[in-house]
């Protein structure tokens, strides 16, 4: 099977002088899409022995010392340049991971990537790590990386009321039923509307940890609704977090009217969106609007993106159909 994490090229070229100790084996970070890349400042490298790259990207990069040993990390800007030296003193004649992180003005990741090299003996190596917006591992992700998103202005308070009020119960469900055969469920939550777009839960496989986050949500209502913030805000909180063996996704509901600029859902959709040309390094959105003008906000951005759904739910009946869908719809994003 075709690796799926990004490949490099190594070239090596032999030389005579080494013991001058001038020459320096390189890594050249670069992204096949300038939209993913555009965001990137800085770049945090890993030098990682007695792991493989699928079990670096299967954990966060601070967290890399669990897997294997971290015989150095640096961190420089990006571009990386040439004489960083981030394998200065790096072991030769031994397999290697060399793990990524590119991060943005906000030290949030933006990409992540891995590749395995070993440094020869009396020469010089050139690692060339071509990025992408979501860790890959060599197989394909068998579990679901889930930010439920949900709208708390006062339009979303209205729209409940159509809804009996029980916008929350019926979340709570979805969470406590959701599964994948031979996978698992990371959960997170974000809220917009009452504050700017926020974090309410950070991810975890904690299903009663998301419960809580949900209820906590109840009754809570104030401002306008922000959808394309709010959707923003989940995809940067994903691909932060993002781990090779979980296929990121959002269940997006919304209630309140969109007052913003529309154009801001194309800032939105940039987010949301990976490499042109590749839809693994997309977020999957399934959105859910519980009113006819959340459905037309939503729907613009919906409307952006390659991969997204969005159906309306006006009734109770009507919500509980469409979250038994969006189960099917996140099953069937894993094998």
């Amino acid at each position: 099977m075709r690796a799926l994490y990004p490949t490099c090229s190594l070239a090596l070229a032999a030389l005579t002088g080494l013991g001058c100790g001038a020459d320096l084996d390189v890594i050249s970070v670069s992204f096949a899409d300038e939209l993913v890349e555009a965001p990137a400042r800085n770049v945090e490298i890993a030098v990682v022995s007695d792991a493989p790259c699928d079990d670096t990207l299967n954990v966060a990069h601070e967290d890399l010392e669990t897997v294997g040993t971290v015989l150095r990390r640096t961190r420089t800007r990006y571009p990386v340049a040439p004489d960083v030296g981030a394998l200065e003193q790096a072991p030769r004649g031994r397999a290697l991971s060399i793990d990524v992180s590119v991060l943005d003005a906000q030290d949030r990741q933006i990409a992540r990537a891995c590749d395995t090299l070993t440094l020869p003996a009396g020469q010089v190596a050139t690692l060339d790590l071509r990025m992408h917006a979501l860790a890959r591992c060599s197989e394909a992700p068998t579990s679901i990386d889930l930010a439920l998103v949900v709208d708390t202005s006062l339009g979303m308070r209205d729209a409940n009321v159509g809804l009996d009020n029980q916008i929350i119960d019926l979340l709570k469900t979805f969470v406590q039923n959701l599964g994948v055969p031979g996978g698992r469920v990371r959960f997170s939550v974000a809220s917009h509307g009452d504050t700017a777009p926020q974090q309410v839960l950070a991810p975890t496989l904690d299903r009663e940890a998301a419960s809580s986050a949900l209820e906590s949500l109840r009754g809570v209502a104030g401002g306008q609704a922000q959808h394309y913030g709010g959707a923003s805000f989940a995809g940067a909180m994903l691909r932060d977090s993002a781990l090779c063996d979980f296929r990121p996704a959002i269940v997006w509901v919304g209630g309140g009217a969109d007052m913003r600029a529309p154009e801001d859902f194309q800032l939105a959709a940039l987010q949301l969106s990976g490499t042109r040309g590749e839809s693994f390094d997309d977020v999957f959105v399934y959105g859910v609007g519980i009113s006819a003008d959340a459905v037309g906000a939503m729907a613009l951005l919906v409307d952006d993106l390659d991969l997204a759904r969005l159906e309306g739910a006006l009734t109770t009946m009507r919500t509980q159909e469409i979250l038994r869908n969006v189960h099917s719809e996140l099953q069937a994003l894993v094998p």
